[in-house]
C-alpha cells in the first residue's frame, strides 16, 4: 500500500491532468488510514515513513489547487455509465 501511494502521489505532481476523483479519494483514504492505524512495518527501506506522509499530503494539496475537488462529490449515474469498463 505504501509503495502504491508513493507512486500515485508522485504521478499526481507530474501528471495532475490524468488524476481523477478516484485517485484523489484513494490518497485521502491512505492518509486517513495511516493517521488512524499507524504506518506499515513492511515498507520499502528506500521510503521513510515521514517522507511518505509528506508526499501524500503534498499531493493532496496540489490536486486541490489544480482541480476543483469540491465539485467532484459523488458521481452521477451518467458519469458511472460513461466510464470505460476495466479489465475487459
Amino acid at each position: 500500500m505504501d509503495f502504491s501511494a508513493a507512486k500515485l502521489a508522485e504521478m499526481s505532481g507530474k501528471y495532475p491532468s490524468l488524476i481523477d476523483r478516484s485517485h484523489y479519494n484513494l490518497l485521502v483514504r491512505v492518509r486517513d488510514y495511516r493517521k488512524e492505524y499507524g504506518r506499515g512495518t513492511g515498507g520499502s527501506a528506500d521510503l521513510r515513513e515521514t517522507e511518505l506522509d509528506r508526499k501524500i499530503v503534498d499531493a493532496i494539496a496540489h490536486l486541490e489547487t489544480t482541480h476543483n475537488t469540491n465539485e467532484w462529490g459523488v458521481p452521477t449515474l451518467d458519469e458511472v455509465i460513461q466510464q470505460p469498463k476495466r479489465g475487459r
